[in-house]
């Protein structure tokens, strides 16, 4: 695996297990979009409660980042983290 944050720009770009990985992300509205593997990925993030929630790998996202923001959490959206 090798990716590339840069936070000024809100772009994740680089490759897992030969395949790619391409992310955009919001820190102020919360939203993260882009592929996995080439799987679509969507979801959105709400300061207040911690709750990110949408699809991740054809699978449903329902979680509540604690002592954590948006930023923290980015890299752990990467396969094999």
């Amino acid at each position: 695996m090798k990716y590339e944050i840069v936070w000024a720009n809100g772009t994740l770009d680089g490759y897992s297990n030969h395949s790619p990985l391409h992310l955009d992300f919001n820190l102020e509205n919360g939203t993260v979009e882009g592929l996995r593997q080439p799987q679509p990925d969507r979801a959105r993030y709400d300061k207040v409660s911690g709750k990110l929630t949408g699809g991740m790998n054809h699978s449903p996202v329902d979680v509540t980042i604690v002592n954590d923001d948006l930023s923290d959490f980015i890299p752990e959206l990467l396969p094999g983290s």
